[in-house]
């Protein structure tokens, strides 16, 4: 092939420069499957954002002095860092093991 011809083997959406995960030749089940997770990713992330910025903001409310704020500020956001990406992780483990477990031979459908 050509850099200057068209790819005939790919379809149009095939060819643009998306992400990895994105496969456009996906079942119904997988296409069901991947939104699934893309939700349960985004309203868990919302939750814990949620609940760790209203305590958050209630604690640095109640302290005047600003440098302090920032020195308390600093650490917890660093927590919520970590937080956020161990959700990230047990949800992309669960799915990852329910992939698995639906698949005949057992392992992960990719």
């Amino acid at each position: 092939m050509n850099p200057g011809e068209p790819d005939q083997e790919r379809s149009e959406y095939e060819r643009f420069a998306i992400p990895y995960s994105f496969k456009p030749r996906m079942s119904v089940g997988q296409a069901a499957e991947a939104t699934l997770i893309a939700f349960l990713r985004i309203l868990l992330g919302s939750l814990l954002f949620a609940f760790w910025g209203s305590p958050t903001l209630a604690l640095l409310s109640r302290i005047p002095n600003w440098p302090l704020r920032i020195v308390i500020f600093t650490p917890l956001l660093v927590l919520f860092a970590i937080c956020f990406a161990l959700l990230m992780r047990i949800i992309s483990r669960i799915a990852s093991a329910v992939r698995t477990s639906r698949s005949p031979n057992g392992t992960a459908a990719r």
